[in-house]
């Protein structure tokens, strides 16, 4: 499929006890001319799919981060979603059930949502996506952040945005808090440590 190869790049990183392959995509968008995307996407998923299973059977675990060209409508997780799907829905759906992936889009540590926003007299505040994080499903835990910079598409002129995300490995997960987050007590010479245990078994 070397017509459709250069849409596609995979980076693959080996640690120590971590093999990572990130994925880099970008579907066609929908046009209202003529349907010859559907054909080009329809070899690019194939490709994206098979490429992924084979990673995953080498030990790879999968991050993929692109520009799908697909809206999903609202999903569970995307309530706030433009309603709508177009003709990538379909591919980009069984592309993710056979790879098993997850959207990461959906996951309440997701900040930020939506990639896509449209201001016109008919579509006033729209807010849609298009760009999406993929994790597979056992690797999910590794997110420990993802971040949708909206203000980044002015930036560059474009009306998606950019995304960013964080993987934390190791035997203990990365959390993120601050001081004002943590539980804290204050413990003085009157302090009933029993009352302290049974508030703190209960927590």
């Amino acid at each position: 499929m070397e017509f459709v190869s250069n849409e596609r790049q995979w980076l693959l990183v080996e640690g120590n006890s971590e093999r990572v392959a990130f994925l880099h995509v970008y579907i066609a968008c929908q046009s209202n001319n003529s349907d010859d995307y559907l054909k080009w996407n329809e070899h690019l998923f194939s490709l994206i799919t098979q490429e992924t299973l084979l990673l995953r059977n080498q030990g790879f675990t999968i991050l993929a981060l692109g520009d799908f060209n697909t809206r999903v409508g609202q999903l569970p997780g995307l309530e706030q979603n433009t309603p709508d799907t177009n003709k990538n829905f379909p591919m980009f759906m069984t592309f993710i059930q056979s790879a098993g992936l997850v959207i990461i889009n959906t996951l309440p540590i997701t900040k930020g949502v939506f990639t896509r926003f449209m201001n016109g007299s008919n579509l006033p505040g729209t807010r849609s996506l298009l760009d999406y994080c993929l994790r597979d499903s056992e690797s999910v835990h590794t997110v420990s952040s993802f971040i949708i910079d909206a203000d980044a598409r002015f930036a560059c002129g474009s009306d998606h945005a950019l995304l960013e995300v964080e993987l934390s490995f190791g035997h203990k997960r990365s959390m993120h808090w601050n001081v004002h987050e943590a539980i804290q007590y204050n413990f003085t010479s009157k302090t009933n440590f029993n009352k302290f245990k049974e508030n703190l078994d209960k927590i």
